[in-house]
């Protein structure tokens, strides 16, 4: 299979998760067992830390570039794109609803950056830097974002125990 049809697919699968995980949250559709497990407590904290572990895992493509780790970098480029698919089962688990107040803009920007993710130059055969490098900026821009909001929403979860 060529690499642009396999980049087509995988694009494909991650818009069609990110589809599917919105549809549910703005029609209200819940997994009963699921959402009775996401009001405990312990269920919530744990599958946070599952979230940060896989967010820290997204970031390790990143510092593998700025510290030039160019075998790291390469390798784990392939890692990056197909745990990005991953990325609205993860946020699933740990919450069916887009929230309100900064929880509903931590999840716009992390649903936004699945979006932007999905959409990359190559799985849209795009080679133009015209393209590639405006991309990587709203790419990282996002994933910026998401980090500070991420420490902040640690903090009040943790403040206000």
């Amino acid at each position: 299979m060529k690499l642009l049809q396999r980049e087509r697919i995988k694009a494909a699968v991650g818009v069609s998760l990110l589809a599917a995980y919105l549809l549910q949250a703005l029609l209200g559709l819940e997994w009963t067992w699921l959402a009775e497990r996401q009001v405990e407590q312990n269920f919530r904290r744990w599958t946070g830390v599952v979230l940060l572990i896989y967010l820290g895992h997204q970031w390790l493509l990143s510092l593998s570039r700025v510290m030039g780790w160019a075998k790291l970098a390469k390798k784990g480029y392939q890692h990056h794109k197909i745990l990005g698919l991953a990325a609205p089962v993860v946020f699933y688990l740990h919450s069916i609803h887009l929230g309100y107040g900064y929880l509903l803009l931590l999840s716009t920007v992390y649903l936004a950056n699945m979006l932007v993710g999905y959409v990359h130059p190559i799985s849209l055969g795009i080679k133009p830097k015209l393209y590639a490098f405006p991309w990587m900026v709203a790419h990282v821009a996002l994933s910026v974002l998401i980090t500070v909001v991420v420490a902040y929403h640690i903090w009040f979860v943790f403040y206000y125990e």
